[in-house]
């Protein structure tokens, strides 16, 4: 919230257009914004579970004074795309976006979780047993980027009501991290 007040006030812009000039227009995430009211022409994928009949309950708006908390929305090609950028170490479409020491560290785990059984690094959960990583929304929209192959799998899912039981976040997440593993080998099979 700070970094946002400080960049809108430095460029004199809001931080929603300030967003979509210099991060989502040039990596060419164009069903990628904030919302703030619903609208049925967006095609996007609610981020939250419950009533279908009441849409404005699927989706976490953004207010002006902290669009950075919530309220972006994307849709699970835009997500993908994002997520090869980092499958590809900061290059999409031959463009560089981001320094590959920044994927190196950001791909390291920097803690782990002992109730879960996982590691995180700076931004996803890590898996450097695997070369991979997963970036992961509150709300089960996961990618899974395998490193070694430079493959990125994105899931989008909207559970209605509670978590099934069984369900174990850090298993899930190593499960979509095999299987974008096993395509990325299938890939580079003659």
């Amino acid at each position: 919230t700070v970094l946002q007040a400080v960049l809108e006030a430095a460029t004199g812009e809001d931080f929603a257009t300030l967003m979509q000039r210099i991060i989502l227009d040039p990596l060419a995430l164009h069903h990628t914004r904030y919302l703030h009211e619903y609208d049925a022409n967006l095609p996007l994928i609610a981020p939250l579970a419950g009533d279908f009949a009441d849409p404005a309950n699927h989706y976490h708006y953004a207010k002006p004074e902290g669009l950075v908390g919530s309220g972006l929305c994307t849709t699970a090609r835009d997500l993908n795309r994002y997520a090869q950028l980092w499958a590809s170490g900061g290059t999409l479409d031959g463009k560089t976006f981001f320094n590959p020491a920044l994927l190196a560290e950001a791909s390291k785990s920097q803690a782990h979780f002992d109730y879960l059984d996982a590691d995180y690094g700076l931004l996803w959960w890590t898996f450097p047993e695997r070369r991979a990583m997963v970036m992961s929304g509150a709300t089960h929209c996961v990618s899974a980027i395998s490193l070694e192959h430079q493959v990125a799998v994105t899931v989008m899912r909207n559970y209605i009501g509670d978590i099934p039981e069984g369900f174990v976040f850090h298993q899930d997440k190593q499960k979509l991290v095999d299987f974008a593993n096993d395509l990325g080998t299938a890939l580079s099979r003659p």
